[in-house]
This record gives structure tokens, C-alpha cells and sequence, in this order.
């Protein structure tokens, strides 16, 4: 009696996931299934079995032969044959029963802080944007869920499951491409869910920097990310919210950067330069066709809410990792960039203090980190009286607007490029990455190479090069 691996595939493609189910052997059965499934196993009574022993949950059925007829039944089992065109029926029921009983969970518990009536009016904004974006989650994965707090214990047991993950390779933190700026935000680049501000004033190259971060993230291969024992990391996602540029001109200087392309010509072609440039443009538009890089649309990248809601159908898409035990993790690391925090705007908040929305803006950010599991880079403007000062080097107390943003950042650093202020005293090519807040590191500065003309920064050291390894780090 077997359970096809089709049919597993079917029903997860059509976003039937465990969370969906309701019974706890049903639950139990389907991941074991996806499990077996990805491994490429056949799943029959016996395999389902010895999976359900690997991850505790054999107990939750009487033995082998009802493991099919109690759970796999709801999805499509007819005594030994799954029905390919049954199974896609199915799971859309059941995702639907699953998003109709979590939104009961939801206005059941909105109903009850309203009829507390001990809500401050000046968290309705709050309390509305959550239930909004509750009901949200809920219509498209069914997955909100509300359960008793976590123990020491179940705590300490995700923490070495995350280690033996790690140890195996599935290194959780995002290359920036640059060695020492990794090394210093936790060695292996920053994790999510950390949101990592990254300032400066205009021309500074924050937008080209975030660039170079993505194309690092996206085509490690091409850029030769290393670390040390291990081979090149697997390309990790993207996501870029900019309302200050299109998404049109972001992918210019996409292409200006891997083909090494004068920006000029590539924001202003002519015929000639079409020509010349042809071989190695071809190259770089080659290199990124396929690339897990996503824009947010144009219309939609200045909106809070717009950019969260793009961001969680972008997640969903993310397969899990799967542990050493055959279990399944989180998400695979993954960034977004905003670009840039100060443009951004609400259509829930309802304060009048600009300053007040950007706090609102930031603390949002940081929560979508939270909640999709994902680095997010923050890009912000710097205040205007740095000017004044005899050195320029940005420090936390230029932050534009916002208190806020130092204290929702997990990292906090500043690009700064001296030939801007002093042209005959300092290199053209010279940057330095100034980190003033990391709480999982050092503080310190990276100095860089900036290459303006072909919109992109560059690390100083070869690929692969190792670092000075500072223990206390």
C-alpha cells in the first residue's frame, strides 16, 4: 500500500501545509510524507513509520497498518491509491476549513478587547493593523495560531537542533560580500530576524551599497563568497522596496555592477555604445536572469502595508530547511531591502508628528523581520548637522527624525566617503562602512572601495581571503 510522492508535491503546490491540518496524527502524518517525499523515499506504511519514530510521533497512532486508513485518508487515500486529480479538491478544502477556523481564533479574540473596554484610543491604529494583518496571514496560509508560552527546555531544544543545522552547513547568516563586515556582525554577516540600518547622508552611495549587498546575497557564486572550510553558499533571497527609485533603474545599476558598464551609458545609451557594450552587457543581464532577486511594484514600494503584504506572499514561497533529525526547520535566510526609511509612509497610522511615524515605521520593520523571519536593511538619511562639523563621520546621534531607528536596529552603521568633503586630501576610490550600534559584536569601521562609475562598492579583500580572527568578536 503506498501513498505517491505526486501526490504529496500536489497537495503542498496547491499550499496545503502541516499547520492547515487539525487533528494532531494528521498533522503528524502529512510531515512525515513532505519529509519522505522531498528525500525522494517512497512512503508506504513502513517508511511513514520509521519516520514518525525519527521525530517522536509514532505514539500519537496504533501501528503500521493504520497509519494510512487514520490520516492519510483526508487527503485522498482510497485503500491504496491516491487519486492525483482527488488530491488538489482536498487540500483546498482543508486549507479553507484551516483559514475559517483561525479567523474565528482572530475576531474571537478581538471580541474580547473590546468588550474588556480598557483600550487606549491611541492604540486602535495598533490593535486594528494587527487584526487586519492576522485575518491576512490567516486568508492566505491559515497560520495564525495562539498557543501556551514555550519552556526552558523546548527552547534549548531549537537551539541545538539550529546548532547541528549549522555545524552541517546551513549557515543561517547573510554574506554582505565584504569580510570584515561580516566578521564583525556576527562572523558569518548579519541573521534574521535583524534589522540592519544602514545611513548616511545624500551621495554617500547607501542605494549602491545595499546594491552590492543584494547582488553578494543573490550571486554568491559570481562574486565568490566564501567561508572558510566551506563551499560557496547557496544564492539567498531578495526583495527590494525602493520609492526613490524604479525598479527599471535599480536593475541598470544591477547590470552597471556585474558587467562592470559605465553607470552613464547604462542610464543613457546610444547606438554606439549598444554595440561596443554588447558582449559584456549580455553577460550581466545572463548572470542576473534567474537570480532570486523581487521588486515590490513601483506604485506599491512607498506604503508600509503594501511592502508587508508583497513581503509575506514573497516568503511563503521559501521552502524550510530540513534538519539533521528529517524534520523541518525554518525558512532558508533570506533579505529586503527598504530603500529608504524617511520616504515611506502609513495608511494606518494616524498621528500628525512626522517624527512620531517614522518611529511607527521602524518599529513596524522590525516586527515584519520578526514575523517572516528575514534580515531586513533599513537605508536611511542622516541629519543635515553633521555638515557643521570640522570630521563628517556620521554618529547615532545624526539619525534623521528618529530615536526609533537606533532602538529597533540590531546594527547600525554608516557609509562614508571622505573624497566627497576633502576631494584633494582623500583617494576617490576610498569608503569607509562605520558600524556605531551591533549587538552582537564588535563596533568598528571596514574600510572599502567604491567604484562610482560602475555603481557598485568592493571589498578590499581577494574572495575567500582569510580574516584576522579576533576571539572577543
Amino acid at each position: 500500500m503506498t501513498w505517491g510522492a505526486e501526490a504529496v508535491h500536489e497537495a503542498s503546490e496547491v499550499g496545503l501545509r502541516v499547520e492547515h491540518l487539525y487533528q494532531p496524527r494528521a498533522k503528524a502524518l502529512f510531515n512525515a510524507a513532505l519529509i519522505l517525499a522531498d528525500r525522494g523515499d517512497p512512503i508506504d506504511p513502513i517508511t511513514l513509520e520509521a519516520q514518525l519514530r525519527r521525530t517522536g510521533e509514532a505514539q500519537l497512532f496504533g501501528g503500521p497498518d493504520r497509519l494510512p486508513i487514520e490520516g492519510i485518508g483526508a487527503l485522498g487515500e482510497f485503500r491504496g491509491v491516491v487519486l492525483s486529480r482527488s488530491v488538489k479538491g482536498y487540500a483546498r478544502i482543508i486549507e479553507h476549513a484551516a483559514s475559517r477556523r483561525n479567523a474565528r481564533l482572530v475576531l474571537s479574540s478581538a471580541l474580547q478587547q473590546l468588550d474588556a473596554g480598557d483600550i487606549d484610543p491611541d492604540e486602535w491604529p495598533n490593535l486594528v493593523q494587527r487584526w487586519r494583518d492576522d485575518l491576512s496571514t490567516v486568508v492566505g496560509t491559515g497560520g495564525v495560531s495562539r498557543s501556551a508560552g514555550w519552556s526552558i527546555d523546548e527552547v534549548l531544544d531549537m537551539v541545538e537542533t539550529e546548532w547541528e543545522s549549522e555545524a552541517a552547513g546551513n549557515v543561517r547568516g547573510i554574506s554582505t560580500g565584504f569580510a570584515l563586515w561580516d566578521q564583525m556582525l556576527g562572523r558569518v554577516g548579519p541573521r534574521a530576524p535583524w534589522v540592519v540600518c544602514l545611513a548616511g547622508r545624500p551621495a554617500m552611495g547607501k542605494s549602491t551599497l545595499a546594491q552590492s549587498v543584494s547582488l553578494s546575497c543573490a550571486l554568491p557564486h559570481l562574486r565568490g563568497i566564501k567561508r572558510p572550510g566551506k563551499p560557496i553558499p547557496e544564492p539567498t533571497p531578495v526583495l527590494w522596496a525602493c520609492s526613490e527609485m524604479t525598479a527599471a533603474e535599480i536593475a541598470r545599476s544591477f547590470v552597471s555592477n556585474v558587467g562592470a558598464l559605465e553607470r552613464r551609458a547604462v542610464e543613457s545609451p546610444d547606438a554606439e555604445w549598444m554595440r561596443v557594450s554588447a558582449p559584456a552587457r549580455k553577460r550581466a543581464v545572463s548572470s542576473l536572469r534567474g537570480s532570486p532577486i523581487t521588486f515590490v511594484p513601483d506604485e506599491q514600494a512607498g506604503i508600509l502595508e503594501e511592502i508587508q503584504a508583497v513581503a509575506r506572499a514573497w516568503r511563503a514561497e521559501h521552502p524550510r530547511e530540513v534538519l539533521p533529525d528529517g524534520s523541518l526547520g525554518r525558512r532558508k535566510p533570506a533579505l529586503i531591502v527598504i530603500d529608504y526609511l524617511q520616504r515611506l509612509t502609513s495608511r494606518n497610522y494616524r498621528g500628525h508628528s512626522r517624527e512620531e511615524e517614522v518611529n511607527y515605521l521602524a518599529k513596524a520593520l522590525k516586527t515584519m523581520a520578526r514575523d517572516l523571519d528575514v534580515v531586513v536593511l533599513m537605508l536611511c538619511q542622516l541629519n543635515r548637522k553633521l555638515e557643521d562639523r570640522p570630521d563628517k563621520r556620521p554618529k547615532l546621534s545624526d539619525l534623521r527624525e528618529s530615536g526609533a531607528i537606533e532602538q529597533e536596529s540590531d546594527v547600525v552603521s554608516f557609509v562614508y566617503r571622505d573624497h566627497y568633503y576633502h576631494p584633494e586630501q582623500s583617494p576617490e576610490d576610498g569608503a569607509e562602512i562605520i558600524t556605531a550600534k551591533n549587538r552582537k559584536g564588535p563596533l568598528g569601521t571596514v574600510h572599502v572601495e567604491f567604484e562610482g562609475r560602475y555603481s557598485r562598492f568592493l571589498d578590499l579583500h581577494a574572495p575567500g581571503e582569510p580574516v584576522d580572527d579576533d576571539d572577543s568578536w
